[in-house]
């Protein structure tokens, strides 16, 4: 693959042209320019730290010279006689002995200090720590003490540190001494020097002007770079700075925030107070010398590091300067390198501006548009070809325009034609009463008829563009949902659907899915929606009815025969028991014989009231009555279980047309219900009201119907609708409650849960509230009991 230098540079050609002569005219400056200024750097460093190394060699040294020729001066005064004669004088502690030595010893002492004139001061200390001679300096000239002036306590410092020093050795460390107001301070370098005849007899202590020291440190060379002289200790505090201060005081006064390591960081400070390590380091843009200065002396640990900096902007500033020259060269033939690929570039993009303009024209459309170039070159020849191709398009734009009008003109009467066939199968389509969904492999709605609008409540356009899952399936997909089958096996499926719409009313739909296939592919799918609840109504009626019918016909058997049974049994035990010559077993025998057959008698009863109900006898009456006196009947049974009866029955209770008797049979039938699912101990709660239905109630109802002067039992939908004021009794229990599929079958005929149960209780109860236009619910758990709730409509 070749490399293009376009695809990295998208630039046009007066860009192109301009870095080219740019290029060509300032490369070889900046590289030339380059590397002198990088030559020039080296050698300008190199030539630096050569004289930083030199400098700070000479300071060492003429400090070492310093301390060295005042140290020989020291030895050649120690050596003289009057100072021997003093010292034996002051040992002897005769005092005209001391006097006559000390008279002979001061104009010596001053001769000295006045020839050397960096003294502050020069003191005489005997063993005992008291000075015995003193020499000062007062207004530029040398005198002695007075001996009110003599410190006779608090020079034991010095004692212990001549006791440290060896025989004829002087030791240097910096001091502070008080001034004549005794509230000053300056600094001052001590030489400390003990005196053995032969053992240690006293102290020689002279103090230097310390500013006579900086003046050896801060004398110049002709070649030494301007910097800044320090002087540190061994934890890297300033003892001297050249920039910042030269007193012992303020500097270690203010050791915290100004000293090595607060200026140059822990690790350089650290590397330059390091005596192994390289004697030139870089920190803080500055070139940094160190070395060693007057440590090691006998008896002290201390040790004085002397350092000079030098800023690398003194070092480098010729070769700034030369730079701003440079750049200043290089920049004024750029300008004129720019300036001349300028000139050079309109006689190359003219031409080709105007061939850009004109292809614009021509690609807005107008083909008219020519280009005129005289540049007598390749771009005059470019111009010429250019214009024989919009003559051609211009031509071949006519031809195309004739097409697309009797393209157009076809096309708009086949539209036509399919809008109309469209509009037709459309017509069809919202005219039947299933609704029709064409559904994508995505389950997008594509197209739907105006029939869903009644089946689902929704308007069709909100079924258009969207998932049949977020308008159907509540945003999921539906369980057992046909489409998906269709789509997973090409083979139609049918369902039978329940669902509550808007106004709470149960609705039964019919969802047909038939696969739509491309080349044996299913590409779509179509929905066919049917609302059956009538029908499926109708049918689970007439389902209803029959098994009825059936019921009743054989009970209606079963009853007769018992009947005429029961009664030849029942004689037959009654003149039994009128006969005389039974045994009390015999007796108690015959007595449950009784029993059964009343038992037997009571369900023929119920099974005659099944196939031939009693005509209700309605009148005004209070629920509440019609519950309390049902509550009056069930409470010994209640009460011998332990079963507690919590009872809230609302007392502003409308009258409304009820059969009292029938009502009742019905409320008892279901506490006794309760109680016989209560196993042990337990709570049947009973509370009566008046209310409005929150939804719609509907159910097949079990009602006599009068046919040839007698009453049959049949089946009738009741309808409360939503918002009907009704009257409600709710009997609720703890007792054992029931399963999901026996709840279904709780009011079938015959239909029990108990082992001695007949199964026509709640049959009853359903029939009665029923023929009064109510409807019975139950809602059960297995394990925490149940509620039955009677609505009547008021």
């Amino acid at each position: 693959m070749r490399f293009s230098v376009n695809k990295l540079l998208k630039l046009q050609i007066r860009g192109k042209l301009a870095i080219a002569f740019a290029g060509l005219s300032i490369l070889p400056v900046l590289v030339v320019g380059y590397l002198g200024i990088s030559a020039n750097v080296q050698s300008l460093r190199q030539i630096a730290v050569e004289n930083l190394s030199h400098d700070l060699s000479a300071i060492k040294e003429r400090t070492s010279a310093f301390f060295q020729g005042l140290e020989d001066n020291v030895h050649f005064l120690a050596a003289s006689s009057s100072f021997h004669r003093f010292v034996k004088a002051a040992n002897e502690s005769e005092g005209r002995t001391v006097a006559l030595a000390q008279a002979e010893l001061l104009p010596e002492l001053i001769a000295f200090a006045q020839r050397k004139n960096i003294f502050h001061q020069i003191n005489f200390i005997s063993r005992a720590g008291d000075e015995i001679l003193g020499v000062a300096r007062r207004q530029g000239r040398y005198e002695a003490l007075p001996d009110t002036a003599l410190n006779r306590a608090g020079t034991y410092f010095y004692i212990y540190l001549a006791h440290k020093i060896p025989p004829n050795q002087a030791t240097f460390i910096p001091v502070e001494l008080r001034g004549d107001d005794e509230h000053s301070l300056f600094p001052a370098i001590s030489c400390i020097y003990p005196i053995y005849e032969p053992e240690f007899s006293s102290v020689l202590i002279l103090h230097i002007d310390a500013p006579s020291f900086f003046e050896i440190v801060e004398q110049q060379t002709p070649h030494s770079p301007a910097g800044t002289v320090m002087l540190a200790n061994a934890e890297g505090y300033y003892l001297y700075h050249s920039e910042k201060k030269k007193d012992w005081n303020r500097l270690l006064a203010s050791k915290e925030t100004q000293n090595l390591r607060s200026d140059y960081g822990e690790r350089t400070a650290q590397r330059l107070l390091s005596y192994d390590a390289s004697p030139i380091h870089e920190a803080n843009g500055e070139l940094i010398a160190h070395a060693p200065i007057f440590g090691g002396q006998s008896g002290f640990d201390s040790e004085y590091t002397i350092l000079k900096s030098v800023p690398e902007a003194k070092i480098f500033a010729p070769v700034n300067a030369f730079k701003k020259i440079f750049f200043g060269v290089t920049g004024f033939f750029l300008f004129v390198s720019l300036f001349l690929a300028y000139l050079a570039t309109r006689q190359f993009t003219e031409p080709i501006q105007k061939l850009r303009r004109e292809a614009e024209v021509i690609a807005n459309g107008d083909y008219h548009s020519r280009v005129d170039v005289h540049t007598y070159d390749e771009i005059e020849a470019l111009a010429y070809q250019f214009n024989i191709m919009a003559e051609s398009l211009e031509k071949r734009d006519v031809e195309l325009a004739k097409h697309r009008e009797q393209l157009e003109q076809m096309v708009q009467a086949r539209t036509k034609e399919l809008q109309d066939e469209k509009s037709k199968l459309q017509v069809i389509l919202d005219n039947v009463p299933s609704g029709f969904i064409l559904l994508d492999k995505n389950y997008t709605v594509l197209s739907a008829s105006a029939a869903l609008q009644s089946i689902t409540g929704k308007p069709v356009e909100a079924f258009l563009g969207r998932s049949c899952h977020e308008v159907i399936g509540n945003g999921h997909l539906c369980v057992g949902c046909p489409t998906e089958k269709v789509f997973r096996t090409g083979q139609m499926d049918i369902q039978l659907h329940r669902w509550t719409d808007a106004e709470d009313d149960e609705r039964y739909v019919e969802h047909l899915s038939v696969p739509l296939k491309k080349d044996g592919q299913v590409e779509a799918a179509l929905e066919i929606l049917t609302d059956v609840t009538e029908r499926k109504r109708l049918q689970d009626q007439l389902i209803r009815s029959e098994k009825l019918a059936t019921t009743g016909e054989i009970a209606a058997v079963i009853a007769h025969e018992m009947r005429n049974s029961l009664t030849s049994v029942r004689m037959i035990l009654q003149l039994l028991s009128e006969a005389g010559g039974l045994s009390p077993s015999h007796r108690e025998s015959l007595n449950v014989a009784m029993d059964s057959v009343g038992r037997m008698e009571r369900v023929v009863s119920d099974l005659l009231q099944l196939t031939r109900p009693t005509p209700l006898n309605k009148k005004p009456e209070n629920l509440n009555a019609i519950l309390q006196d049902s509550i009056e009947f069930v409470k010994p049974q209640l009460a011998q279980k332990e079963i507690q009866l919590h009872v809230e029955l609302f007392s502003r209770l409308p009258e409304a047309p009820l059969d009292r008797d029938h009502a009742k049979e019905a409320v008892v039938n279901l506490l006794l219900n309760a109680s016989q699912a209560i196993d042990g101990r337990g709570d049947i709660r009973l509370r009566s009201g008046v209310t409005k239905l929150k939804r719609e109630l509907r159910d097949l109802g079990e009602v006599g119907i009068s046919r040839s002067n007698q009453v049959f039992l049949g089946v009738k939908e009741v309808v409360l609708k939503k918002g009907t004021p009704v009257l409600f009794a709710e009997i609720k229990d703890t007792g054992c409650g029931m399963a999901p599929d026996q709840i279904k079958r709780i009011f079938d005929p015959f239909f029990t849960t108990k082992i001695n149960g007949t199964g026509l209780g709640l049959s009853f109860v359903k029939r009665v509230v029923n023929e009064h236009g109510g409807l019975v619910t139950v809602e059960s758990e297995e394990g925490k009991g149940s509620k039955f709730c009677i609505f009547i409509p008021v």
